[in-house]
């Protein structure tokens, strides 16, 4: 390993579009589901290229030599959207066409040992506990990293069986999107959230400072820019919102340096100028997965409980998202709600469906139930059947706006029914205990405490941790109190 013709070939890299303002080619970053196995096929031969060239090793030893710096301070996202960013540029040296997926891990949150992402087709998945806990399968199998010393990729599932505990939910990142009316109230919660999760997840090199000898490192990274993005966006003043403390106990100024990289903070802060030339494609239509439902399917978009504008009632919209119960119109940047729903998901969507049409016409005074077909209707006929009701209606149930993606409908739907009107789930309790006690078998799990020295080896103040993981738990307890079912569980 020879880091000085590496640093020479990464000075290169940084030269590139340092002085520009303007972007003029974005490439986009897809969901790594949305890759297609050609395209992975690409990727995964310059990322093998790049670790015979020493450049793995190069990042890894990047992040473990300023761990102190760039952990648990206000630089974390801005240094990190840097060197995942500059990481990409580096693998475009060897394939022109590269762009760093990212690994939308929330999507996965309720059994994340499941995710297609974490097998052969994507990353692979836990290590050899018989073989030092190296990689089988996915793109680093036999791959020797040269960082901290020469020896496979390791990983270790935290729950020690080749499992992995659950993680942080979409509604949950939304939640943080939503509340967080600050950087300083918003970058803790992200980086000892869902981006600490992950990471202790996978475990083995993950859970080190040598982490980005992960190809994991990087699609995750790239999803917590993401978050990022779009929370700078999800309110006007968030773009250059900016506060915390550095590693030296002095505040955060946009005007600091960014360690070992250089240029401002400010310089990272807008995705699509600079060097930043990339956009994320978040907003696609309904996927398709392994464990995924086809996109033809509609009946979790139109089932009431599994909308987050229907499902809750006003009081706890105003206390968890804000911006779909006040804003006029809501931003779409403040949902961070994916498509692909489970099938589990599905199977509750089909099994509500007739149990929830009974419930939604006689809120709104519909016809006999004897007109009705004899076989169980889809959810989306349940929302054609009272989208006639006045949205005003402060009596009638809240029903979905149905679109063809989750966060569409969702947001179409907080602009523009009656938000006050009682949810589905308390208009059963008072008619029918048929759709509680299906509801109470999908339940969303808590997300896993992460632990302690974790938390301390990358400077984590551990009574902030404390108090948002307690928001975390309060949150699941409330949703499903509310009889809200995620379409990912």
């Amino acid at each position: 390993m020879k880091f000085t013709a590496t640093l020479g070939a990464v000075a290169a890299t940084l030269a590139l579009g340092v002085n520009a303002q303007g972007c003029s080619q974005t490439i986009v970053r897809k969901e790594i589901r949305n890759v297609s196995p050609d395209e992975w096929s690409y990727y995964s031969y310059a990322l093998y290229r790049m670790n015979k060239n020493g450049w793995f090793a190069w990042y890894s030893s990047i992040h473990d030599r300023n761990a102190g710096d760039i952990h648990g301070v206000a630089v974390f996202l801005p240094w990190h959207r840097e060197f995942a960013n500059q990481f990409e540029l580096t693998a475009r040296q060897f394939y022109p066409y590269f762009a760093l997926p990212y690994w939308d891990a929330a999507r996965d949150f309720s059994f994340p040992i499941a995710s297609p992402v974490l097998t052969y087709k994507y990353l692979g998945g836990d290590g050899n506990r018989a073989n030092n806990g190296c990689v089988t399968n996915g793109p680093q199998v036999g791959w020797t990293m040269g960082y901290p010393n020469n020896a496979c990729l390791h990983r270790r599932f935290s729950n020690g069986d080749g499992t992995i505990p659950s993680w942080q939910s979409p509604e949950d990142v939304t939640r943080l999107i939503q509340t967080s009316s600050s950087f300083g109230a918003f970058a803790p919660g992200l980086e000892g959230g869902i981006h600490a999760a992950v990471h202790n997840g996978i475990g083995g090199d993950m859970a080190t400072m040598w982490s980005p000898n992960d190809v994991a490192f990087f699609l995750h990274h790239a999803n917590i820019d993401r978050i990022w993005w779009k929370w700078q966006n999800s309110r006007s003043g968030n773009m250059y919102s900016y506060s915390g403390r550095n590693s030296n106990g002095s505040s955060a100024q946009l005007s600091d340096n960014i360690p070992v990289f250089g240029g401002s903070v400010q310089s990272k802060m807008v995705v699509g100028q600079n060097s930043y030339c990339y956009s994320y494609d978040d907003n696609g239509s309904l996927s398709k997965r392994d464990d995924m439902v086809p996109s033809t399917n509609t009946p979790v978009i139109s089932n009431p409980q599994m909308n987050l504008a229907t499902a809750l009632s006003y009081s706890l919209l105003q206390k968890y998202f804000p911006l779909l119960a006040d804003s006029s119109p809501a931003n779409t940047n403040s949902v961070d709600l994916p498509n692909g729903v489970s099938q589990k998901a599905t199977q509750f969507a089909n099994a509500a469906a007739k149990i929830i049409e009974d419930i939604v016409n006689n809120s709104h005074h519909a016809s006999s139930h004897s007109s009705a077909s004899a076989s169980a209707p889809s959810a989306y006929a349940v929302s054609l059947a009272a989208s006639s009701s006045n949205a005003n209606n402060s009596t009638a149930v809240k029903v979905p706006v149905v679109s063809d993606t989750i966060a569409s409908s969702t947001v179409a739907t907080a602009n523009s029914v009656n938000l006050e009107a009682p949810p589905v789930a308390a208009a059963a309790n008072s008619s029918s205990s048929d759709l509680s006690q299906l509801t109470s078998n999908y339940k969303m799990p808590y997300p896993a405490r992460i632990p302690e020295h974790w938390l301390t080896m990358h400077g984590i103040d551990l009574a902030v941790y404390e108090a948002e993981y307690q928001k975390s738990i309060q949150f699941v307890d409330d949703l499903n109190n509310a009889g809200y079912v995620s379409p990912y569980i």
